[in-house]
């Protein structure tokens, strides 16, 4: 959108497109930018007659578009690279706000939104109005700069301190940071953390072959120039904690399949051998799910996504990341903590900071992509919102339409796979291959994923999975008109978790996670807390470029569409993201899209 609102005058393809000066949406009277007589001096001194030529000299020849003309500009010509007859980038007309907003509307308008039950790190969530309106459309919560400067940031920073919270008591560990950047990368930081606490004199890390893809293939992207050997096999069978050059194991539950795990007697094993046991895991598993703290675990990390996060395009979501005291000094990102100031007043503050910028480099832990700031204060309201009574209903939901579906598809004859599990559910069917019944569940408009080397299906159930999405599963798999209301009470009674898996003891007792159970007293709360800080909305921030203060109210409106939430996987970028490309119909970039999928 920012790429579509340009400046109000511009010479496009020999044209002059003058817009009227006091367009009430025109994107250059509205916001701070160069001027026609700036931008002019600038590519002078850079030795540039245009900012397209200017782009197109930096460009790779393979990525320059001609462009779409807008408001009748006849376009040149493309040459074969994708530049104008005159070896330039060709140029589209400038857009207002509302021209751009309409423009994207209608892109956005041609993608096939369908129920995503892929999991993998991925889930539907519902997202109360009440923190959609008051933070992630607020400018309030989305302006302010990274809360260095404590003075000005107590209101997120005591949000921050929520949210630590959530993942401290969930995953029954004693220090958890301030949220990482995604689930994957939290996983490399983990590994760095096991390879460093041993000074990397151990240079192997093992991870299991259940955790997710995602996961795994970032592993070894962090590790190569680490050369850190990552070994990925089945935990039963191929680990040797034994091995003197095992630094640490990354194990996950739920895992990819969704089976459920108990990995005390292996984090045992780990400990006796100095290994650093992570663990990827779910926050509202471990609503219901005995938690990865008691198991032994010394890290616990994954993504706090389905704690009120749309799913948006894929991303972006935050990550959590929790530790055991033994290595609160080894931990990445940033910690916010309680301090008393000389006088005995309470503040709150950025207690540990490990980015390079801030210390010495070779001390440091995380690099720049540190945190999800604006997210991981959402979940913490999301957390706040439902309280422990709440987000327990919830977790138990979607385990009984777990059960619900399991019990259903056996009722098929399909062979469930996981004996325990959360809320995903691996099977083979009878008679109908992982295609066909994919392509049936298409055709009901639901996403499930299908390994086609193992001829597997794994349906993942959310927050916002109602019956009828149970019942077209089951119709999918060959199963006619489904009583899913009996089929429920029989899961009730045959697919109970077993006692040892099951969470013990309470959670999230302290009074901010049972006083905002109304969205009166949620807004109220958010907005207190909201006047302690200080954002664009109270001045101009001197600092820094990571964060969305300058983005303009028009290019964050989109953020709260559905349209551009995850479409279907197979026809994904060909039909939304390349038409979001102005419509890039390069047959090697559309193959390369629809491989990655």
């Amino acid at each position: 959108l920012r790429r579509m609102l340009a400046s109000g005058t511009a010479t496009v393809y020999g044209t002059t497109v003058v817009r009227r000066h006091t367009a009430t949406d025109a994107f250059h009277n509205r916001h701070i930018g160069p001027s026609a007589s700036q931008t002019e001096e600038m590519l002078k001194i850079v030795g540039y007659p245009t900012v397209q030529a200017m782009m197109t000299s930096i460009l790779p020849p393979a990525i320059v578009r001609p462009g779409a003309p807008v408001d009748g500009a006849v376009a040149p010509k493309a040459t074969d690279g994708g530049a104008a007859t005159d070896g330039t980038m060709a140029y589209a007309a400038p857009m207002s706000e509302t021209q751009a907003l309409k423009h994207f509307s209608s892109m956005m308008g041609r993608n096939k939104v369908l129920k995503s039950l892929i999991g993998h790190g991925y889930y539907e969530s519902i997202t109360p109005p009440v923190i959609l309106r008051n933070i992630l459309e607020n400018p309030g919560w989305y302006t302010p700069y990274t809360p260095y400067q404590a003075e000005i940031s107590q209101g997120r920073l005591e949000s921050l301190l929520n949210y630590q919270t959530v993942v401290s008591e969930l995953t029954g560990l004693s220090v958890a940071n301030a949220s990482l950047l995604d689930q994957a990368t939290a996983a490399a930081e983990a590994m760095s953390l096991a390879f460093q606490f041993h000074k990397k004199k151990r240079c192997t890390f093992f991870v299991a072959s259940n955790c997710f893809p995602s996961t795994i293939e970032m592993l070894r992207t962090r590790a190569a120039p680490l050369k850190i050997n990552v070994i990925v096999g089945d935990v039963r069978k191929d680990l040797d904690v034994e091995n003197p050059d095992l630094c640490g194991i990354l194990t996950q539950t739920p895992d990819a399949t969704g089976a459920l795990h108990d990995f005390t007697d292996l984090f045992a094993k780990a400990k006796t051998n100095k290994v650093i046991s992570a663990v990827g895991t779910d926050l509202l598993a471990s609503c219901i799910v005995k938690s990865v703290g008691s198991m032994g675990a010394d890290v616990a990390m994954g993504s706090a996504q389905r704690f009120g996060i749309p799913l948006g395009f894929g991303g972006p979501h935050a990550a959590f990341f929790a530790v055991t005291k033994d290595f609160q000094r080894s931990m990445p990102g940033r910690i916010v903590g309680v301090s008393k100031d000389a006088e005995g007043n309470t503040a709150i503050r950025l207690a540990l900071q490990t980015r390079e910028q801030h210390i010495k480099r070779e001390k440091a832990t995380s690099n720049v992509c540190t945190a999800q700031a604006l997210l991981a204060n959402m979940s913490a309201m999301y957390a706040i919102y439902h309280g422990p009574t709440g987000l327990t209903e919830i977790a138990d939901q979607i385990r009984q339409h777990a059960a619900t579906l399991a019990v259903g598809l056996e009722t098929a004859e399909a062979t469930v796979l996981c004996k325990n599990f959360f809320d995903t559910i691996t099977f083979k069917l009878n008679g109908m291959t992982s295609d066909e019944y994919t392509a049936r569940c298409l055709e009901k408009g639901i996403n499930v994923f299908h390994d086609k080397a193992a001829q597997t299906v794994s349906v993942s159930i959310d927050e916002a999975t109602t019956d009828q999405h149970i019942a077209a599963l089951l119709e999918a798999a060959g199963m006619e008109n489904p009583n899913v209301a009996e089929i429920a009470q029989l899961a009730a009674s045959s697919k109970q978790l077993p006692a040892a898996l099951r969470r013990e003891g309470s959670f999230l007792q302290h009074k901010v996670f049972n006083s905002y159970q109304t969205e009166s007293e949620l807004m109220r709360y958010i907005h207190r807390l909201q006047r302690k800080d200080y954002g664009l909305t109270h001045g101009m921030i001197p600092l820094g470029s990571c964060t969305m203060k300058l983005n303009p109210a028009a290019t964050m409106l989109p953020m709260s569409l559905s349209l551009i939430h995850i479409s279907e996987p197979t026809r994904l970028l060909s039909i939304s993201y390349a038409v979001f490309c102005l419509k890039k119909k390069k047959k090697n970039i559309i193959a390369t899209i629809n491989n990655s999928v």
